[in-house]
């Protein structure tokens, strides 16, 4: 969605946005790339069954506001992401719920009320909107049968009882990609989807300290824990569990990643012409 929004940004604005979202591609390959990352992963999805991959990009704009063609026609190729003319002006609310729902119905029910109460007023005049919804099967299995409940320890060391998976009986070893860093300090395991596309890599602290490791845990440190994952014969378990957040608002953390123009003194004349636009927020 930030890059859809980058498409439209002009000037400082726009050199502002590239370098605090640490895009390594310039424009229009860095859009290019996008959509071949897009096209890639549905072409892998639907050649796999037992698995789900919905990649989905939309705008919802002001009816009567003269966005240009050829920012619309740009996200059109690029992200296949079309216009629903929406009228912010006299019905923000409903039209807030509107795309609240759309999101909800593009994710299976999953994500639901991704725009607050009064995130939408009368001045706004565009929302870009990316949903992405994942379902698959292991590659390796666990098997229901070796599901034991077991004491799980939290990170801030209180306890509860968690259903426990195992792909073999417990006690016994199976083989996964798993890496260990350098410093010895962290741990990770790959766990693939079916079809070996897709995989979840569950990275962790060796001393279970998740403060330090969170603090310290960087993008070079995860890419070496990826380069070094090597099939390994270990006992594997994973409790089973369920993820979940109110809305999160990304309006500090962008700015505090150098991201200031496009929230105050921003220049979206690709969107629309003129020097009217900025992002009130990201959600």
């Amino acid at each position: 969605a930030l890059a859809m929004t980058l498409s439209g940004a002009e000037g400082e604005t726009e050199t502002e946005m590239h370098k605090a979202l640490r895009f390594a591609l310039a424009e229009p390959g860095l859009h290019k790339a996008f959509s071949q990352l897009d096209m890639e992963m549905e072409n892998a999805a639907k050649q796999q069954e037992n698995l789900t991959l919905s990649v989905v990009n939309s705008l919802w704009g002001q009816y009567d506001w003269n966005f240009r063609l050829s920012f619309i026609n740009f996200l059109a190729t690029q992200y296949g992401a079309g216009m629903n003319l929406v009228d912010f002006y006299n019905q923000p609310d409903p039209s807030r719920l509107l795309i609240n729902n759309w999101v909800e119905e593009k994710t299976q029910n999953r994500i639901k009320d991704i725009l607050p109460p009064e995130s939408i007023d009368p001045l706004t005049v565009l929302v870009l909107t990316n949903a992405i919804y994942f379902l698959a099967d292991w590659q390796k299995q666990f098997n229901p049968e070796y599901t034991e409940d077991e004491t799980f320890t939290r990170a801030d060391g209180s306890t509860a009882i968690s259903p426990q998976m195992y792909m073999v009986e417990k006690g016994t070893s199976v083989t996964l990609p798993y890496a260990i860093n350098e410093t010895k300090t962290i741990k990770a395991i790959e766990l693939t989807y079916i079809g070996n596309r897709f995989s979840m890599v569950a990275v962790m602290p060796v001393d279970n300290n998740f403060a330090t490791f969170e603090k310290n845990f960087s993008a070079k440190e995860f890419n070496g824990i990826i380069a070094g994952l090597n099939p390994t014969k270990l006992p594997v378990s994973l409790p089973r569990f369920t993820f979940g957040s109110s809305t999160v608002s990304l309006k500090k953390p962008l700015q505090n990643m150098g991201m200031h123009l496009a929230f105050d003194g921003a220049d979206f004349s690709g969107i629309d012409g003129t020097r009217r636009l900025f992002i009130a927020d990201a959600f």
